[in-house]
């Protein structure tokens, strides 16, 4: 199954699509892709805020909305993980 990633808007109009996919495992390609799309949004100043995450792969997804870096810095080390998490669990 593909999956679709996170949709995450920032400075009011600009959208982003965070993958959720590890490019058949070669994850040297992954992790070069994903450290460049974590830097661009890590380095956002802070008028880019708020922004708005989506997971596009959950029917009943509900928007998350991150007002500042710390909120992000959370959402990934623990909403991300938990839902990285929880799908390899359920293949």
């Amino acid at each position: 199954m593909y999956l679709k990633g996170y949709l995450i808007k920032y400075d009011n109009n600009k959208v982003l699509t965070f993958p959720k996919w590890d490019f058949g495992g070669d994850k040297s390609n992954t992790n070069r892709v994903w450290n460049k799309l974590l830097t661009k949004l890590k380095s956002l100043p802070h008028n880019s805020y708020p922004m708005s995450i989506l997971d596009l792969d959950k029917e009943d997804s509900k928007t998350v909305a991150i007002s500042n870096p710390k909120e992000f810095e959370y959402w990934l080390k623990y909403s991300f993980e938990k839902v990285v998490n929880e799908s390899e669990v359920s293949t």
